[in-house]
């Protein structure tokens, strides 16, 4: 086998190795480290309602029609809006993996693009059903509210409220 051949082949096994090592580290688990750092853009923040202080927002409760959504209420889901070039995006940090979309608020109401980037992890239990739900939520018109510190997030029967993050 010439220099050559030799190099790339090694080469080969290294991005094979890589790859795979890759792939394990992307398997599901129960527990993964989303942090605010793995989702967050360098954009200005954009309030979501005129009301509304900018900034970061943490989950306070959530409901599913008339059955509360029991993940909410610990603070477990972190939410900004932010302008970046020009373009509205939606922040969204959870204990699975960070979203980042397109979103524009128009009359009091969010719609979030289907082309949205979620993080590399897989997430199984109890987080992995947040994250499910979480994504089914974003794909509806949203109408957002901000009264008496709380901001509300309404579609169809579901709902989240946040408060302003520390």
């Amino acid at each position: 086998m010439n220099g050559i051949a030799r190099y790339f082949g090694s080469a080969l096994s290294v991005i094979s190795f890589s790859a795979a090592g890759f792939m394990l580290t992307s398997c599901a688990s129960s527990t993964p480290p989303a942090t605010e750092s793995t989702a967050t853009t360098t954009g200005q923040c954009v309030p979501f309602a005129p009301e509304a202080p900018c900034g970061s927002y943490v989950s306070t409760s959530a409901s599913d029609g008339k059955t509360p959504v029991k993940w909410a209420k610990d603070a477990t889901t972190k939410v900004r809006l932010e302008d970046l070039g020009g373009s509205t995006r939606l922040v969204v940090v959870t204990p699975c993996a960070p979203i980042n979309a397109r979103a524009s608020i128009q009359n009091g109401t969010m719609t979030v693009s289907t082309e949205t980037v979620v993080g590399a992890q897989g997430c199984v239990d109890e987080i992995g059903e947040q994250q499910h739900w979480l994504r089914e939520f974003l794909k509806k018109p949203i109408q957002v509210s901000y009264k008496a510190g709380i901001l509300t997030w309404q579609s169809d029967e579901s709902s989240i409220l946040f408060k302003l993050a520390p």
